[in-house]
This record gives structure tokens, sequence and C-alpha cells, in this order.
């Protein structure tokens, strides 16, 4: 655990900050439907409890799921952060239970903070965004 933290702590700390800036505007991330964000002071606990949790999964899961990852509210795994990417892409977690054999996926909400952080500036319209990923998250089941 120390070893992860060690090798991450840079990525940490930029997304602690990340964190205290989306926290000031929640509209943000209510347009996304991504409830329930950590706190920023609970961001290493948080890690630590997921990885703890990521060593223990089994078959798809473990497959599936990383320890890089960092799952941005409090009591879901819906929504991550890539620490792993220099981007901090936001990913979302799919189960798609429509096919058989039933899998995880990933899908990629956001390729950059950066376009979640600068969407009030750049007047983005974040409900249509998430819309639109819905739509193509779900198209080939309509």
């Amino acid at each position: 655990m120390k070893t992860f933290i060690d090798e991450y702590n840079k990525q940490l700390e930029d997304v602690q900050y990340i964190l205290q800036y989306l926290k000031t505007y929640p509209t943000i991330l209510s347009d996304l439907r991504i409830e329930d964000i950590i706190e920023p002071d609970n961001l290493y606990q948080q890690q630590e409890d997921w990885i703890r949790l990521n060593f223990k999964f089994k078959g798809i899961e473990k497959e599936f799921f990383k320890p890089y990852w960092l799952p941005i509210q409090r009591v879901k795994f819906d929504y991550f952060i890539d620490i792993s990417d220099s981007n901090y892409s936001i990913i979302e977690a799919f189960f798609n239970y429509f096919e058989k054999p039933y899998y995880w996926e990933k899908k990629i909400l956001l390729h950059s903070i950066n376009d979640l952080l600068l969407a009030d500036d750049n007047k983005q319209n974040l409900k249509q965004y998430k819309l639109d990923s819905i739509i193509e998250k779900y198209k080939e089941y309509l």
C-alpha cells in the first residue's frame, strides 16, 4: 500500500486539488449525474480502501478494475479518475448485462480532466454531453 501511495503521490495530490475545485462547482457534476463525490480530505483513505478491495476481486472484476483508478464517489464504483493517465481521464465502469457472457466495459466519459474543469468557462452543455454518452453506451441495444 505504501509503495502505491509513494508511486502515485503527486497524482493523488493533483486529484485532491481537482476535487476541491469540483466541490465549488456542484452543477458540473450533477449535470453529468455524478453524485456523492468523495471529500478531498478523504482521498488517501478512499484510495487505500479501493486498493484493498481491488486485491480481493476475483474473476471478471479482477481482470477489469485497476488499482490506479481512483473512485470519485463515496459508496459507488461507477466513475473513476485514471491516475496512471497524465490527462486524468474520467472513466465510467459499465457492467454489460445485455449480452452473455456478462462483462465489464470501460467507457471514457471525459478524455481529460481539463474538459471537466473548463466546462463552465467553455459554456459546454454537460447535460447534453451526458445524454449523448448514454445514447452511445446503449445504442446497440436500442
